[in-house]
């Protein structure tokens, strides 16, 4: 019998144009409904989302996501710094 190992990844994200509560369910909502993600943590205060996935979701995808809510905009964190994912459309 084989047994394959699932390990989940976990990528924090910087998250911009969040003002309130409902911007955070909307911005988790967003998220969580990107086929691959299995957890998101949307946090207010440095605004952050730490996403749990069992696939690698591109940025892009994500970003779509959040298009379809509000003019929020995710960015990946690197090393304290951040890289710009996807420009403005």
């Amino acid at each position: 019998m084989k047994f394959v190992e699932m390990v989940a990844m976990v990528q924090e994200f910087k998250i911009t144009g969040m003002g309130c509560s409902g911007c955070v369910t909307r911005v988790k909502n967003a998220l969580m409904s990107t086929t691959g993600v299995d957890d998101v943590i949307v946090q207010l205060q440095d605004p952050q989302a730490l996403i749990t996935m069992s696939n690698s979701v591109s940025p892009q995808l994500l970003q779509e996501g959040l298009y379809k809510v509000g003019h929020y905009t995710i960015r990946k964190r690197i090393n304290q710094g951040t890289i710009v994912m996807d420009d403005k459309k």
